[in-house]
C-alpha cells in the first residue's frame, strides 16, 4: 500500500464512523533496515515521532519496553542481556529506535538528502561483490551501482547472510 494510502483512504473512514485504530510498531533492526523494499523504510518510525510530538489529541504514542511487559520476567530479560551488545539492548530490551549506526561514516540524513527514486541515464553499471571470509559465514556484500559522467548512484544492496552447517555452505 502507498505510504499516503493513510491519509486518504484509513483516516476519512475513521473520521465518518467516529473510529478509532491501533498501530503497532517494532522498529527494525539497523542491519535490516537497509534491506527494506519499503520506498521509506523509516515510514513508521516518522508517524510514530509525529503522534509523539501531537498535541492536539488527535494521536496518542506510547511506548513499553520488554520490561513493562507483565508476561516477561526481569530474571529472563536479564538472561537474556548477557550476550547482547549494548546496541542490540537499547533496540530490543529498551524498546528504542536507534536512527544512527554508531561508528556510521554517514548520516541517515545525508544520505536522505541526496536519494534519489530513479537514476538518470548511467554510463556504466557494476556489481561488486565482496566474498564472504570466514568459514562462519559472515555477510557477502553484493551491490549493484552506477555512474553519469559526474556522480555514482547506489542502485541496489544485496547483500546476505548465507547459511551455514557445520561451517559449510548449505546446498
Amino acid at each position: 500500500m502507498d505510504e499516503d494510502a493513510w491519509e486518504y483512504v484509513g483516516a476519512p473512514m475513521l473520521i465518518d464512523n467516529n473510529g478509532s485504530c491501533v498501530f503497532i510498531y517494532t522498529p527494525p533492526s539497523l542491519r535490516l533496515r537497509s534491506t527494506s523494499k519499503a520506498r521509506d523504510p523509516r515510514h513508521a518510525a516518522k508517524l510514530f515521532k509525529t503522534a509523539q510530538a501531537d498535541q492536539s489529541g488527535r494521536w496518542k504514542a506510547f511506548h513499553f519496553t520488554s520490561r513493562d511487559n507483565p508476561y516477561i520476567s526481569a530474571e529472563a530479560i536479564d538472561e537474556l542481556a548477557i550476550d547482547m551488545t549494548r546496541l542490540a539492548y537499547q533496540m530490543e530490551i529498551e524498546a528504542l529506535d536507534i536512527e544512527e549506526a554508531p561508528g556510521a561514516l554517514w548520516r541517515q540524513a545525508q544520505i536522505d538528502a541526496t536519494r534519489v527514486w530513479e537514476a538518470p541515464a548511467l554510463q556504466r553499471i557494476v556489481v561488486a561483490v565482496d566474498p564472504s571470509a570466514t568459514s562462519t559465514g559472515d555477510e557477502a556484500g553484493i551491490v549493484k551501482v552506477g555512474r553519469t559522467l559526474e556522480d555514482g548512484y547506489v542502485l541496489a544492496d544485496d547483500s546476505l547472510q548465507g547459511a551455514r552447517r557445520n561451517g559449510r555452505p548449505l546446498p
